[in-house]
């Protein structure tokens, strides 16, 4: 599909944000991390696992809940967030 899509709407321009939300997808699944990112895993259901747009918007809630992680921002830099 985003294949189609840069050769067909963007002349054969790559798309940027899909790579990156696809790796930052498996980096968090990796580490059972999805569910601290409800935005991220949405989007990434929507580029890829053909979800329907709505769902963003769905997905959206505001939670009194105390930061689970404090992220060194050099292990997203690094995308090593091993020991973090």
């Amino acid at each position: 599909l985003w294949s189609k899509i840069e050769n067909d709407m963007l002349n054969g321009q790559k798309l940027q944000g899909t790579p990156a939300c696809k790796e930052v997808y498996l980096l968090l699944e990796s580490r059972g991390l999805l569910e601290s990112f409800p935005l991220l895993r949405t989007i990434y259901e929507v580029a890829f696992l053909g979800n329907g747009v709505a769902s963003i918007t769905e997905g959206i809630a505001v939670k009194d809940q105390p930061i689970a992680h404090v992220w060194n921002i050099d292990c997203f830099k690094t995308m090593n967030i091993q020991g973090c």
